[in-house]
């Protein structure tokens, strides 16, 4: 038996999406760059140690929308499909205490409340940036995506040769048929489509390239109606990604029942 599909109103689909994402993310570069430019002015002004603060924090968010487009524009090229990284020493405790601190104000207006449970210093080889960016992309989804009063636990630990990150919530939970595809780009799950929280369905997909990256994993536990736990696990030395005898296993994608 021989079947023969023709797959042309697809591919057009999947052609004029990817030209959407490029055109409306090269029209977002400039207006975020002249935003994060006038912040750095407003810096210099005679300010108030609380005023100081909340140009931080404007100018930080700027900056992670600016990192969010640059990498929209990537995904949507064949071309470039690697995200550029530079490896230093850093303190993943901090970083994930920047991004809670950063967010609790979302947290607030979704009435969900933020618990945060980290070391003094975890320190790893890392890109501080990109892992920024996990951290962040796991946050915002789990305030996003949970129920009212619901709660998101942040928690980083050693653990041997590694570093795990965990982001646990009390939202809605993950469905099995779509366990197996939440990190490719552009997929969104059914509940997500027909939420208006928006989103392009490349966050996760992001998320994941950065910690494979690291040669590190990234798996997802969830329980429909409990919640779910996204788990990250970096080495604490860099391991390329390309030598599976030394690196964490990456890209693993877990169900073990309930989220605790």
């Amino acid at each position: 038996m021989v079947v023969v599909k023709d797959v042309t109103r697809e591919l057009d689909a999947v052609r004029a999406r990817d030209d959407l994402v490029g055109s409306v993310t090269h029209e977002l570069r400039s207006p975020l760059t002249s935003i994060l430019g006038y912040l750095d002015l407003v810096r210099d002004a005679d300010l108030d140690d609380e005023t100081l603060e909340q140009v931080d924090v404007a100018a930080s968010n700027a900056e992670r929308l600016l990192v969010l487009v640059n990498d929209l524009l990537r995904a949507a090229s064949d071309a470039d499909k690697n995200l550029p990284m530079s490896f230093v020493r850093a303190d993943v405790a901090e970083i994930a205490r920047e991004s809670v601190a950063s967010q609790r104000i979302f947290a607030e207006d979704r009435e969900v409340e933020l618990e945060l449970d980290v070391p003094a210093s975890a320190t790893a080889t890392i890109d501080p940036v990109r892992i920024r960016q996990v951290v962040d992309n796991l946050v915002t989804n789990a305030i996003k995506y949970n129920r009212e009063w619901g709660t998101v636990q942040v928690s980083v630990r050693e653990t041997g040769p590694a570093i795990t990150l965990e982001v646990r919530d009390t939202g809605q939970g993950i469905p099995d048929i779509d366990l197996a595809r939440i990190f490719d780009r552009f997929y969104r799950t059914k509940s997500a489509r027909n939420s208006t929280t928006g989103g392009t369905g490349l966050g996760l997909a992001i998320t994941r390239e950065i910690v494979q990256r690291h040669g590190g994993d990234l798996s997802v536990e969830s329980e429909l109606g409990l919640g779910s736990t996204f788990r990250v696990r970096i080495p604490t030395e860099h391991v390329a990604p390309d030598a599976p005898d030394r690196a964490i296993s990456a890209s693993s994608i877990a169900r073990h029942g309930k989220a605790a």
